[in-house]
């Protein structure tokens, strides 16, 4: 049935009251449809505030396939910006307050509740001085900018008014650098200032774009690749505003940021670097915790859960090296299995590795899901220029299909002259059935509001991507026993950040403390954990919540399945399951459980 928008059966009401009464023997006039009930009402309510959160977020607008802001960019650390937000989710949680929720279908009930979380968790996250900590080495626009304007990112650059549309985004980026400069300046005066290590992290990064001839810029990359739809004439007008911005605007901007974070912010930072040691920070850090997670775990409660799984998985790593024959210790293996013979030793070797596994997991995935993505996703090594920084990472698709998602591969040991080999565990969590999957099925999800797409529940997205990885078995990988110890160590990764993230920002732990704690446990037969310690830590103390997510996702979609599968028994199809956690996308957690078990009932029944 299709629902007429409010303004349309609002105008077919008025013009049947306005009608003149029937001749005798005519038929019966046409009977004025019904005034619009709480479901109609409430999906206007969604849709205008999916256009009200593109209009705010114009590179989320980009990202989600919508190029009617593409000359814009939000400053979302100004204060004129975080006002907007702030009146903007109080309006719309009085507006939903209006509603009630037995009025309701289950699907509008649940995305009633979805959105009030939502805003609700964002009205809280606003009353933190977040936009005081305007950029670090892994977030902020020094850093996010040169992919997009390097023609990786979401920005297209297939058309005259597509580079014309980043000229314009290039003067708010200016803008967002001073604001930024403002606000860390404002931040020194109140105490709320980054750790040390957090603005030396990032300093290389910013002398990367700082160039004196605007040719070697990342900046000129697109018009490097200009289609054909970009006429010979206004490609030579475009390289003349290209470089002109470059040295004009966006190489000033970097160079005023480093001058102040040199000079007169990096005297002012912090020797402290957990975040509770912040004005305000335990409250801060609490909240961090519960946002990340969408649960009500304390910090101490994250960090028992996280010993708890190291221990464990610590077990079934000793379990399959010593199946596998193997006198030593679990490091000398995993030693001894980087060490061996095989290694790709290319960039584009690496690449086109693979490449060849996507279409082994392609072929085996019918067994496990029944709902596949029609959106494609590309494999592409990381700019040189930030794969030190980088990790591997996936680059969603527009909603449309028309940008395709993108697995990005760390190649950076390549760079260095050390052979790599593939990772099935992190191409199944950034891919396939991990990230692509997941974020494709959300976009491709016709039914449920537009606005379900700007969902992005950390705990569920990431959770899901690490309980992809344990799928590896059932699609055919992890056949030899240095990839099983892939797999098991990058799940004792995930482990090891729950006590790591709480023991820096809640125990006091330092940062030599928590390096240790990671070489101790975490192994790998494709990285060198040691300098990884020391990259992941670092993440953590930067973005400090973030990556208690992952393992706190993942173990409560493993408690479903079993769930699940206990009550139904024979029944239990694994397809079914995966396909009904994927259907409405990104949920809090606690509202995923109610779904799953009004599921399991109706299996039941």
């Amino acid at each position: 049935m299709r629902i007429l928008p409010t303004a349309l059966a609002s105008l077919a009401i008025a013009v049947a009251a306005c009608a003149h009464p029937a001749a005798p023997g005519a038929p019966p006039p046409a009977v004025a449809p019904p005034p619009p009930g709480p479901r109609a009402e409430l999906r206007r309510v969604f849709d205008q505030f999916y256009e009200d959160s593109l209009a705010l977020d114009p590179v989320l607008a980009t990202t989600l396939g919508d190029h009617r802001f593409d000359d814009h960019m939000a400053i979302e650390i100004s204060d004129a910006y975080r006002a907007r937000l702030g009146e903007m989710s109080r309006a719309y949680l009085a507006r939903l307050a209006t509603f009630s929720a037995d009025a309701l279908d289950p699907e509008d009930r649940l995305s009633l509740e979805v959105l009030r979380q939502m805003l609700s968790d964002r009205l809280e996250g606003l009353s933190f001085p977040e936009h005081l900590l305007a950029l670090t080495h892994i977030s902020g626009q020094p850093v996010d900018f040169p992919v997009m304007g390097s023609g990786a990112g979401v920005h297209p650059f297939d058309t005259t008014a597509d580079f014309e549309h980043f000229l314009h985004r290039v003067d708010d980026f200016v803008t967002w650098i001073d604001t930024a400069i403002g606000n860390l300046r404002r931040g020194v005066a109140l105490g709320v200032v980054h750790p040390r290590l957090v603005v030396e992290r990032l300093l290389p990064q910013l002398d990367a774009m700082i160039v004196d001839d605007p040719g070697r810029s990342v900046f000129l990359e697109p018009l490097r690749h200009a289609p054909a739809t970009v006429s010979a004439a206004d490609r030579a007008r475009l390289d003349v505003a290209y470089r002109a911005a470059i040295h004009d605007k966006i190489v000033p901007a970097y160079r005023r940021l480093k001058t102040f974070l040199e000079e007169e912010y990096l005297p002012h930072t912090r020797a402290t670097i957990a975040f509770e040691a912040l004005p305000g920070g335990p409250a801060w850090y609490a909240y961090r915790v519960r946002s990340s997670t969408t649960t009500r775990r304390t910090p101490d409660e994250i960090f028992a859960l996280g010993e708890a799984e190291v221990a464990r998985l610590d077990g079934e790593i000793r379990d399959v090296v010593k199946a596998a024959g193997w006198k030593g210790d679990v490091a000398s293996f995993a030693k001894a299995a980087a060490a061996a013979p095989g290694g790709i030793k290319t960039r584009d070797g690496l690449v086109a590795a693979y490449v060849a596994l996507k279409g082994k997991v392609y072929a085996a995935l019918p067994t496990l899901f029944g709902r596949l993505p029609r959106a494609p996703f590309e494999i592409r090594a990381i700019e040189p220029y930030r794969e030190d920084s980088a990790p591997t990472q996936y680059q969603q698709p527009s909603p449309d299909g028309a940008r395709p998602g993108v697995f990005f591969v760390n190649t950076s040991n390549i760079t260095a002259g050390k052979p790599m080999r593939v990772s099935e565990t992190l191409f199944l969590h950034e891919a396939v059935p991990g990230h692509h999957l997941q974020l494709s099925l959300q976009y491709e999800n016709a039914e449920a509001p537009s606005f379900r797409k700007l969902l992005d529940s950390t705990a569920y997205v990431e959770g899901w991507a690490l309980y992809a990885e344990s799928l590896g078995a059932r699609l055919g990988l992890y056949e030899d026993a240095a990839q099983k110890v892939d797999h098991l160590g990058a799940e004792m990764l995930r482990a090891v950040r729950l006590v790591v993230d709480t023991g820096l920002h809640h125990r006091g732990w330092t940062r030599a403390e928590a390096v240790a704690y990671f070489v101790a446990h975490v192994v790998s037969t494709t990285e060198d954990v040691a300098t990884d310690a020391v990259r992941e830590v670092d993440r953590y103390i930067a973005w400090p919540g973030q990556a208690l997510a992952y393992k706190t996702g993942q173990l409560e979609i493993v408690k479903l399945r079993e769930r699940a599968s206990s009550a139904l028994g024979a029944r239990f199809d694994v397809r079914a399951f995966h396909d009904e956690v994927l259907r409405e996308g990104p949920l809090p957690l606690d509202l995923l459980s109610s779904r799953i078990d009004a599921w399991i009932a109706r299996q039941r029944a």
